[in-house]
């Protein structure tokens, strides 16, 4: 069956950011984990440290997360919660925290998304970013992020087969 990709728009976000402004604001706080782009977006902020994560590359991140591992909106809804109830402020304060295996499994998948730019491993990896994985953000005024190979002077020996 092919697989079907849903794109969200900016009224449909704006509208959903509004709701869920209002929700928050009314004490509704439990409704606003119920695993949108933006509480995906949330959890990212505090798992990264990074204020400024791009809404589109996290849309991306939590389809393929979802694509990959069925129960993913359930374990961001809890792990949202987690973070809501104990007020953590960072990554680390959080993992300090007496986490559930569970919870610091699905804290990792979001983090090593974001850092690597990958969603999968071995043969279902999917590649979701690549120049604006975050591994590469430490050292971007000195290096310019590979986007081709060095040529066949670089490639080695062929493997035997």
């Amino acid at each position: 069956m092919p697989e079907r990709r849903v794109m969200l728009g900016r009224r449909s976000m704006l509208l959903g950011c509004g709701v869920a402004g209002l929700l928050g604001a009314a004490g509704y706080s439990s409704v606003l984990y119920a695993s949108d782009q933006t509480d995906f977006l949330k959890v990212s902020s505090i798992l990264t440290g990074k204020d400024d994560l791009d809404p589109t590359l996290a849309a991306r991140y939590e389809a393929s997360l979802t694509r990959h591992q069925a129960d993913f909106p359930k374990r961001l809804n809890i792990l949202g919660h987690i973070i809501a109830q104990g007020s953590y402020k960072d990554v680390e304060s959080l993992f300090a925290s007496s986490l559930m295996p569970s919870d610091r499994e699905t804290a990792m998948s979001i983090i090593s998304a974001w850092y690597l730019g990958v969603v999968g491993e071995a043969d279902q990896a999917e590649l979701i970013a690549f120049s604006d994985a975050l591994m590469y953000q430490p050292c971007t005024d000195v290096l310019v992020v590979p986007s081709y190979g060095a040529g066949p002077l670089a490639w080695g020996e062929k493997p035997p087969v």
